[in-house]
């Protein structure tokens, strides 16, 4: 058994991973996770609700963009279990490639992305669209190389900093108005937020398939807890919201 967790910008997220099979998922809080002892409470806890006794676990492997706190997860991860956690991070190349140039500043939830798709979808071109407080998407061949990739605002970064600027916008749903052009300031942020991202990452997608496979099929695959509201556009051949755990689970698999 295998414990993965993947600390994004605002949460983290964790699996229990059984031969390559999520059987358990969570997400833990900014609470939970405010010292080294209260998150390794929480992760026994995750752990027992997967039914699988601590004896069970042969090791862990982490995922983060948020480095102040990694040695909270190391050591929480070490008070649970009485074992180290592998940080997935530059030296976690063994079987896989990037051509960026510095594979350094990678970020490591980007790295695990485009390595769980190129695992997930094997041979196949891949642009693969993570929409969480940040857009990634990532361009990888169908050797497995990754070629590099895109960041943009996420969504509701777009919609918080709009309400940060402009004193008398408020905080407004995502989602798809019923015309473009709103007839409320509501629905004219909705219309902004929704349909902009929604184009934005359209155009880079054309722009990036014809750089990086101007003579090939490529599969676009979402994930991310934001890309299920653009479900209905058409915009995914998939949608597979455990991409970035998944490539953590490969990664520290390929590097043991």
């Amino acid at each position: 058994m295998v414990i993965c967790l993947d600390r994004g910008n605002t949460r983290l997220k964790g699996a229990l991973f059984l031969e390559g099979r999520i059987l358990h998922k969570f997400v833990i809080s900014a609470e939970e996770e405010a010292t080294p002892e209260a998150l390794s409470g929480v992760l026994k806890r995750e752990w027992e609700s997967g039914r699988v006794p601590a004896k069970g676990l042969s090791r862990g492997g982490y995922s983060s963009v948020a480095p102040s706190r990694n040695h909270l997860i190391e050591k929480a991860f070490l008070l649970a279990f009485n074992k180290e956690i592998f940080r997935i991070g530059s030296s976690a190349g063994t079987g896989w490639k990037t051509r960026y140039r510095n594979p350094e500043q990678l970020g490591s939830d980007r790295m695990a992305l485009a390595a769980g798709g190129a695992r997930k979808y094997p041979k196949k071109n891949l642009l693969l669209v993570d929409m969480g407080t940040a857009t990634n998407i990532e361009a990888v061949n169908s050797q497995g190389e990754h070629l590099g990739g895109v960041i943009l605002p996420g969504v509701l970064m777009g919609r918080d900093a709009l309400t940060a600027k402009a004193e008398k916008l408020k905080h407004t749903e995502i989602a798809l108005p019923a015309q473009v052009c709103g007839l409320s300031t509501e629905e004219c942020i909705q219309s902004g937020l929704f349909l902009g991202n929604l184009g934005a990452v359209r155009e880079l997608l054309t722009k990036m398939k014809q750089e990086a496979f101007p003579l090939e099929p490529a599969l676009i695959i979402g994930t991310g807890g934001l890309a299920g509201i653009f479900q209905k556009e058409e915009l995914f051949d998939a949608i597979e919201p455990d991409l970035v755990l998944e490539g953590i689970y490969y990664l520290q698999e390929i590097n043991q």
